[in-house]
């Protein structure tokens, strides 16, 4: 498997994130996704900013686009039922 740091950097860049990685190692030992936390610093601040990076094993589920769309479908009906009073989290 590649450099952890390596991956995570990679992972990082490709969203709209200030700071630079402060701490960052393996979450928990799933058997179908790996999962990482990161932590990042900025500039002048005292607090960090935490993240958790899963990476989604494409020989479990090959067509993620499919399975992010999904995702994606969950997520707007879990707010519109959040928005109406009906969900809460």
């Amino acid at each position: 498997m590649e450099c952890l740091n390596d991956f995570a950097r990679d992972i990082v860049r490709k969203f709209n994130v200030k700071g630079s990685i402060s701490s960052l190692y393996r979450f928990g030992n799933g058997h179908i996704n790996d999962t990482f936390f990161v932590e990042l610093a900025e500039n002048g601040e005292t607090q960090t900013k935490r993240y958790l990076l899963q990476r989604i094993n494409s020989n479990v589920f090959p067509r993620t686009n499919v399975l992010l769309s999904n995702v994606e479908l969950l997520t707007e009906k879990l707010n519109t039922l959040n928005r109406k009073g009906l969900a809460k989290f």
